[in-house]
């Protein structure tokens, strides 16, 4: 791992950065408190939560440059992982909210000499976190209203609270933790940003992804030697003579999801809606006609065939999932139709999602399914259409380097160290290791910040593993960026029954993500004391 020379004199120690973070953890949860307390699902709008957390950071963070950035169709309609969506982007509702953290560095006057260093160490860490949340039905048995959060034995209760504002609240508090110790991150500096549907089609993350790291910030810069407005005419020789100084950039992007372990894979995810026609009539002659809601549930069933051959060991296993017996998940997720309860329905529709490994073509999981189905569909002499909306969402490989028996391991490009490591080593280490700091030592007590004492179950030694799940991460997978220049994982807090009833998060591993990803910071692109 390279270490950086500049300013070392004064680089905060762990603890006093661990001391940081426990000075914020007040605040931090009561920050959690007011965005689990906004609705953010589809129906209600990011846009609340979204202007919140920017008006959060204004007052919060200061030196932290933030902006709104709209989620507009035509400009990722033709990208690939766009997912089709048949509602309305509206401006104030899809946005990305993005904060810039960096030491701006002194123009350069005069000529770039031969003598001087050509390639800087511009190392810099993206975060990135979703404020979408999924529904909460109001016939839940909820303890609490889902959008009125409780803190109970040293967990936050409410819908969102760990997939993923828990998440949200360890990166930006990691950020402010630093800000307040007086320090701005070095290199190429930390990028927060927090973006829009996650939960249904990661458009959000898609156009995040391709203004983050397909920029003129992104993973590699070139400049005109003796470029710059400061650039003094008389000195400036050379300009104009072609040569470059380049600065090459090593992104780590760290997606704080409710995983407590390093994700090293994820599958692939289509969501679709099916419409069966069957032919309505009177039950007193029910023979006379079809039941579309039976025809229904009898053709997703009928997945069931394409479920069991997509875990097959044979054929569709990946290296990836070789310890998971079940990797591959089908659900049925919403169902409507009928008319009257006394008249056979003609019609029902259902909206399913289908999983799949990373590798499989979607084109070729969307014939398996239309295949399967009209098949079933024909035997039962019904109709059936099939439309795709959310989901279209490639599975991937995060972490090649720590996947046995992936053939396509990328090495580690641009270090200056002489053990021959990798971009992914690195990576891993450096995180593995920021957490060891992070939970080695007890944290401060809770004082006012109403935490009580409660396991820590993201304490120990970080391992490694998939899920079974999409993430965000697949737009900084190398499906779309050079692995050598830009790695991803998903590491965050501990959290239970997300999606469910009673979804809660950790306060305490809340607490050690943020010193985590704190030391993190530190560690993989340097820090500068204020002046």
């Amino acid at each position: 791992m390279r270490r950086r020379s500049e300013a070392a004199d004064v680089v905060p120690t762990t603890e006093e950065i661990l001391a940081a973070v426990d000075s914020v953890r007040g605040d931090a949860i009561e920050f959690l408190r007011a965005i689990v307390a906004i609705d953010s699902t589809l129906d209600r709008g990011e846009g609340r939560v979204q202007n919140f957390i920017h008006d959060h950071l204004l007052r919060t963070a200061p030196g932290l440059e933030v902006t709104r950035q709209p989620v507009r169709l035509d400009d990722i309609r033709d990208r690939r992982g766009y997912s089709p969506v048949d509602w309305a982007y509206d401006d104030d509702q899809k946005f990305n909210v993005v904060a810039r953290c960096r030491r701006l560095p002194p123009p350069r006057r005069g000529p770039l000499r031969r003598e001087d260093d050509i390639l800087e160490d511009d190392d810099d860490v993206l975060l990135v976190g979703h404020v979408d949340v999924v529904p909460a039905s109001s016939d839940d048995p909820w303890t609490d209203p889902p959008f009125a959060p409780a803190v109970r034995d040293g967990r936050m209760y409410g819908r969102g609270a760990g997939d993923m504002k828990g998440g949200v609240v360890a990166m930006v508090y990691a950020v402010v933790a630093l800000r307040r110790l007086g320090y701005t991150p070095g290199g190429g500096g930390v990028t927060l940003c927090t973006v829009v549907e996650e939960e249904c089609t990661g458009n959000g993350a898609l156009a995040a992804s391709s203004s983050l790291l397909m920029s003129p910030l992104g993973p590699e810069e070139e400049e005109e030697e003796g470029g710059g407005e400061d650039d003094d005419d008389d000195d400036d020789d050379d300009a104009g003579t072609g040569k470059k100084r380049r600065r090459r950039r090593r992104t780590a992007v760290i997606i704080p999801e409710p995983f407590p372990w390093i994700v090293t894979a994820q599958m692939g995810v289509l969501w679709f809606t099916a419409t069966v026609t069957g032919r309505p009539c009177h039950v007193l002659s029910t023979s006379s006609g079809s039941n579309a809601i039976e025809g229904a549930y009898s053709i997703y069933e009928s997945l069931r065939v394409l479920e069991a051959r997509y875990n097959e060991p044979r054929g569709y296993a990946h290296p990836a999932y070789a310890g998971h017996d079940h990797p591959v998940n089908f659900n049925l997720g919403k169902i409507s139709g009928g008319d009257w309860t006394s008249s056979v329905p003609g019609r029902c529709a259902f909206e399913a999602r289908v999983g799949f490994l990373p590798g499989t073509n979607i084109d070729d999981v969307k014939r398996d399914v239309e295949t399967i189905m009209r098949a079933r569909a024909d035997e039962l002499g019904l109709g059936l259409e099939v439309a795709y909306r959310g989901f279209h969402a490639d599975g991937a490989v995060l972490l090649p380097e720590y996947v046995d028996g992936m053939v396509d391991v990328a090495d580690g490009d641009g270090d200056d160290d002489d053990d021959g490591g990798s971009l992914q080593r690195d990576f891993v280490e450096t995180l593995r290791k920021c957490h060891r700091l992070a939970t080695s030592s007890p944290s401060s007590s809770p004082g006012d910040s109403g935490m009580a004492a409660s396991e820590n179950k993201s304490s120990g030694e970080l391992h490694l593993r998939p899920v079974t799940c999409t993430t965000d991460a697949r737009f900084y997978s190398s499906l779309y960026h050079d692995p050598s220049k830009v790695v991803v994982t998903c590491f965050g807090p501990e959290a239970t029954n997300i999606h469910g009833v009673d979804e809660s998060v950790s306060l305490e591993s809340i607490r050690d993500v943020t010193a985590t990803i704190a030391l993190f910071i530190r560690d993989w692109c340097g820090l500068v004391k204020d002046e």
